[in-house]
């Protein structure tokens, strides 16, 4: 049989199609494996594992991927890994969103070489000369860990913190160092941490390279573990391999078998079903770490949002009810300050009615005390001028003459008094104005309080001129100046000065100035208030009467402070001026004219 061109072309397209359906079966599949020493310690301890997987198949081949924790999250949500290596636990508290099934799970463990990817614990260590021997002496310390999601690096030992009462950021602080995990015992080994949160079997892993010395450092919380490394916690389950949902089911049950039935040598691992993950859940709830474990507020939001017709009824009547709430207790702060106003009020009143009552007593009081002392002041006086008489006939004792003057005079002005107390109890206004010379009037006020009062000296000035003359009533301005020296001289004033203010064209002012420390500034707000004294036998009606009496022939007495830096008093009697008040020069040179 002849061989054509035909057979021969045919031929050839057979064998290529055959070479090129085998490239299209080949494979290459991506395993991502957590590297928590780094790299190379990745690559040594897993590259010989996956050379050997590669020759199970013809056309598959497997990579290894390391990755840092920081990283796995992303690159799984990513899908640049197929197959997934790490503690079952870890990858319970990351928030991927994909359903990894796991084939088998590590079941080597050499004793005499322990290492940190081997078993899933946690170790807290401290230095021995650090004085830490207790989980709760950490309070206030600065603990070092590998990083916040990192299971046998932080939550375990976390646990442990939760459970004896101590919060993060309130009671200590953390540096999370990333990988490699190494780092958390150096920061203790340099003293820059009070504490370390590091993988099982680290310690004893860095100790066999040489790296660390661990008689340095004391475990806390001590557990037997069933291990040949120290730890705080309870053990886990061991790494386990994960295919993601990118694999073929085929080819993940084909992973699994084969894993499982495969006898380890010395430099394969050992392969055992998983373990279930049930214990860890239960940690990561309790301490509230759980991927999908919704907040207290991610709750409410949620029950919110189910119910969102209902929560706005609610939230209607609540809002409305704090409105009534709020107008009620509006409408009863108003009618309690209501209330308390015209209790005030009412309380005012009484002391009015109660002073308006003393002031009633007091003035029939007067008037029967004025009626009473008339008789006997009445008498003295016909004596004194009996015996005055007497005296100037006879042409004997000449010197008593003008003692009986001073007497009569006296009594004179006692007679005045007790009619102008008469007048203002009352309130009559019919007072007769004279001319008075007001330097007289005021120099014989001056001499009175001086005659009754010698215990201790009182400088009096006056600067007055001698020629001003005033129409008013002479005894209601020696009575008003005499109150007012009387009040200098018990104030313990040693400098007085009495001068005159001209107001305006209207006002005249005779001003007492002392330097006995002046008034206080409740007596300047309310300053005529009946009843008020600091005098032990006062009664507090002095300027009262005075005021009054002020009043009554149309001036008005005014109280003030020095402003001259020296502690004192004013007290100004302001008189009218009336047309025919005129001083005896303009008099006499009218005359003349």
């Amino acid at each position: 049989m002849k061989f054509s061109c035909r057979h021969f072309y045919r031929v050839l397209l057979f064998l290529w199609l055959g070479a090129y359906s085998g490239m299209l079966c080949a494979k290459t599949w991506y395993v991502g494996i957590l590297a928590p020493r780094g790299v190379q310690a990745a690559q040594q301890e897993w590259q010989p594992w996956l050379n050997w997987l590669s020759t199970q198949w013809e056309n598959e081949t497997f990579i290894l991927v390391p990755m840092k924790l920081a990283d796995a999250e992303q690159m799984i949500a990513d899908n640049r890994v197929n197959f997934v290596l790490a503690p079952q636990a870890q990858f319970l508290s990351m928030k991927t969103g994909m359903e990894m099934r796991w084939l088998a799970t590590l079941n080597r463990v050499d004793d005499a070489q322990p290492k940190a990817a081997e078993l899933v614990g946690s170790a807290l260590w401290v230095r021995k000369d650090g004085g830490l021997h207790d989980i709760t002496q950490l309070r206030g310390k600065m603990i070092a860990a590998v990083q916040e999601n990192a299971f046998g690096g932080f939550l375990l030992a976390y646990k442990l913190l939760y459970d004896a009462q101590l919060r993060e950021n309130r009671d200590y602080e953390l540096v999370f160092t990333g990988y490699p995990i190494d780092q958390t015992l150096l920061l203790l080994d340099r003293k820059q941490v009070d504490a370390a949160i590091a993988p099982l079997c680290l310690m004893e892993e860095m100790q066999a390279q040489g790296i660390l010395d661990r008689s340095q450092f004391q475990l806390l919380h001590p557990v037997n573990n069933q291990s040949a490394c120290a730890g705080s916690t309870e053990l886990f389950p061991n790494w386990s391999l994960a295919a993601l949902p990118n694999v073929p089911d085929a080819l993940a049950t084909r992973l699994g078998s084969l894993l499982l039935q495969n006898q380890p040598d010395s430099l394969l691992p050992g392969w055992a079903p998983v373990v279930a993950s049930t214990r860890v859940e239960e940690i990561l709830h309790s301490i509230r770490r759980h991927p999908f474990q919704h907040s207290v507020w991610a709750g409410i939001k949620d029950w919110v949002s189910e119910y969102k017709t209902w929560v706005g009824v609610a939230l209607l009547f609540v809002f409305l009810s704090l409105l009534n709430y709020a107008w009620v207790s509006w409408l009863a702060w108003r009618r309690q300050k209501q209330i308390t106003q015209a209790y005030e009020q009412m309380r005012a009143y009484e002391r009015m009615m109660m002073q308006a009552d003393r002031l009633n007593i007091l003035g029939e009081m007067a008037s029967g005390i004025a009626h009473e002392i008339n008789q006997p002041v009445s008498v003295i006086r016909h004596y004194a001028e009996g015996t005055r008489y007497r005296l100037d006939r006879q042409k004997t004792n000449a010197e008593l003459i003008p003692v009986l003057d001073k007497v009569i005079e006296q009594v004179e002005r006692i007679t005045q008094i007790i009619e102008n107390l008469r007048k203002w109890v009352k309130s009559d206004r019919h007072y007769q104005s004279v001319a008075v010379n007001i330097c007289q009037a005021v120099d014989k006020s001056v001499q009175f309080v001086r005659m009754q009062n010698n215990r201790h000296s009182m400088n009096i000035q006056i600067n007055i001129p001698d020629d001003l003359v005033l129409f008013t009533v002479p005894s209601v301005i020696e009575q008003v100046l005499v109150n007012s020296l009387l009040n200098c001289w018990q104030q313990q004033a040693t400098q007085v000065d009495i001068t005159i203010r001209y107001f305006d064209a209207s006002f005249l002012g005779i001003t007492i100035t002392d330097n006995a420390g002046g008034f206080a500034q409740e007596q300047l707000d309310f300053p005529f208030v009946p009843f008020r004294t600091n005098k032990d036998q006062g009664l507090g009606l002095g300027l009262v009467i005075c005021e009054r009496l002020m009043r009554v022939i149309g001036g008005s007495l005014l109280l003030d402070n020095r402003s001259d830096g020296v502690a004192g008093a004013i007290v100004t009697l302001k008189l009218p001026l009336k047309e025919n008040t005129i001083s005896q020069k303009e008099s006499t040179l009218h005359d003349e004219n």
